[in-house]
């Protein structure tokens, strides 16, 4: 509204000249370039959270794998790290109490035993598939069986201990 000689209001109306002036034309369309180079980037910026938001996700999830894998792991290597204390402790014992048979009239004894005059064999016989042990239970003649048969791995020989459970 502008107000009139006489005060009274009237309405300004925009006249074609003042439309058609260069610097308003110019102010015009930047405006409008404004407004459409705003657009496109609050639309980039969404599709760009979008994709932040899905990469940490995906991270989110990869960081829960690794965790799961890492205790899983741990929690295998101290059941292994218990196997091999029991082979070691077994192993010991037989080492201290038992004599192992190879070949007729030849023995490894245990260190705890007095040593003996060994015989030879004028027979030469094949070797045993694998060395036996004298002893009740099973479960150590199976476990000296694979671990003096050397074929096995260490791995393998605990694994075989733990189907042998």
């Amino acid at each position: 509204m502008v107000e009139t000689r006489n005060g009274g209001d009237r309405k300004k109306t925009i006249t074609a000249d003042a439309a058609k002036s260069p610097d308003l034309q110019q102010l015009q369309d930047d405006m409008e370039t404004a407004k459409l180079n705003y657009d496109k980037l609050a639309r980039n910026d969404r599709a760009t959270m979008a994709k932040f938001d899905s990469m940490a996700t995906k991270v989110d999830s990869v960081e829960k794998k690794i965790e799961t894998i890492a205790i899983d792991s741990t929690a295998r290597f101290e059941a292994l790290e218990k196997q091999m204390t029991f082979i070691t402790d077994v192993l010991t014992r037989l080492e201290d109490s038992a004599v192992f048979n190879q070949h007729q009239g030849k023995e490894i004894a245990s260190a705890s035993q007095p040593p003996r005059d060994q015989v030879p064999n004028p027979i030469s016989e094949p070797e045993l598939p694998h060395t036996h042990v004298e002893c009740d239970d099973v479960r150590v003649k199976h476990e000296v069986a694979v671990m003096v048969e050397g074929a096995a791995t260490a791995a393998e020989g605990v694994t075989m201990m733990t189907e042998v459970e």
